[in-house]
């Protein structure tokens, strides 16, 4: 190993057995900093995690919730800086705070510009771009489908469910649940039409010829003035 015979402080070289290069490396083994000394750190020397507490408030930007507009305006530069966003509880609306020094002053809503997007909500459906379409749909006895975009009118043809009655004109009639007509018919009888409290034309016919054998004779007492009829 070679013997190191000078070394270089501070831009100066000096032979390490000289009395003043021994003195200045003494020196230096001794020198100490303390943290308030130290003015400033190259930031690509700094490695690992820094707290956020030793941040300077200059370098974050954050979000403070207040209840309602009076606790914004009276908000100062001990609580908010400029870059920072506030939101307003009661209304919903965001605020990016766009000049400190407008806080804690008789203007201090000139420290705020409100969001943008903070009055969304107040676009009407027209101004909105990109709607979905939706498809809807009949199902059931009803039938039918439609697609439209969301929020637009719609019209859907409908479809109703074949009864399995064949088209035309019926006497009598069957009706489900739904009242939809699920049979009909014509009948030619009393008993077609469930009637029970009438002569049938076979039964009419049978009293009318029954009637028509029979013969009406007549007699008359003049003692009594009585005329009695009988029909054998």
């Amino acid at each position: 190993m070679a013997d190191i015979s000078k070394i270089r402080i501070s831009g100066t070289t000096y032979d390490i057995k000289d009395k003043t290069a021994r003195e200045k490396i003494e020196a230096l083994k001794a020198h100490t900093h303390t943290a308030d000394d130290i003015t400033s750190v190259n930031a690509s020397a700094i490695t690992g995690t820094i707290s956020v507490d030793n941040l300077p408030p200059a370098a974050l930007e954050r979000l403070v919730v207040v209840a309602d507009d009076t606790a914004r305006l009276a908000l100062t530069k001990t609580n908010v800086q400029n870059g920072d966003t506030v939101k307003v509880t009661s209304s919903g609306k965001m605020y990016f705070v766009k000049d400190e020094t407008k806080l804690g002053t008789e203007t201090p809503a000139d420290a705020f510009e409100e969001y943008t997007a903070s009055t969304a909500s107040a676009v009407t459906w027209t101004g909105v771009t990109g709607k979905p379409s939706v498809s809807h749909k009949l199902t059931g006895d009803i039938t039918g489908t439609a697609t439209a975009t969301l929020g637009s009118a719609v019209s859907i043809e409908a479809t109703i469910k074949n009864s399995g009655v064949n088209a035309g004109t019926y006497k009598a009639v069957t009706v489900d649940e739904k009242g939809i007509v699920t049979g009909g018919s014509n009948p030619t009888t009393l008993s077609g039409y469930g009637i029970t409290d009438a002569y049938s034309k076979t039964e009419t016919d049978s009293k009318i010829s029954a009637a028509s054998n029979k013969s009406l004779s007549a007699s008359y007492n003049s003692a009594t003035e009585e005329l009695t009829l009988s029909i054998n």
